[in-house]
């Protein structure tokens, strides 16, 4: 019934992970296109240096043009030093990783409440291993940024939010 406290917990536990798995593959997303942001222009940068030596190798060359191919020899390497030590590529898989985890959970939890209303009673085991997982993930995975969770949370609203942002179109429409 509606009023069970096992469900409900697990109701709002199914949600939260729903709402963390949505939040780690968007932090993921968002980390990735960062990783490319800094890393195609770093590889661009390295080649266009690279070419520029062999091709003005035994030539004289004017000064101008040195002074132009280190300082984009330095911005290439900043960018790869960048790259290195922000780690959003490392990061980023690290959140997919969260994500998939997330949703595994919640096919758990959505498997219990299946059982649940064909007549299954929840079992204080399932409840002690769905906490448990779900501190795991807490401790384990990546902290999301806050724009992040909140964006996830408004994907994902509970009954009362969902009220409230209707009561709000409400009076604003």
């Amino acid at each position: 019934s509606a009023s069970d406290p096992k469900r409900t917990l697990l109701k709002r536990w199914q949600r939260n992970c729903l709402r963390s798995s949505i939040g780690n593959y968007d932090a993921a997303s968002m980390l990735k296109r960062r990783n490319y942001q800094l890393g195609v222009p770093a590889v661009f940068l390295t080649s266009i240096v690279g070419t520029s030596v062999f091709a003005t190798l035994g030539t004289k060359v004017e000064t101008y043009i040195q002074i132009i191919v280190g300082i984009i020899s330095v911005l290439a390497a900043v960018l790869g030093a960048l790259q290195t030590f922000l780690k959003w590529g490392e990061l980023s898989s690290k959140h997919q990783a969260a994500a998939a985890e997330f949703n595994a959970l919640k096919r758990y939890i959505d498997q219990i409440l299946a059982c649940h209303a064909a007549g299954d009673p929840i079992q204080d085991t399932q409840i002690d291993y769905v906490r448990t997982q779900m501190d795991m993930l807490a401790r384990d995975t990546p902290e999301l940024p806050n724009s992040i969770w909140i964006a996830a949370r408004k994907k994902i609203p509970t009954e009362q939010e969902r009220n409230l942002l209707n009561e709000s179109a409400g009076r604003s429409a």
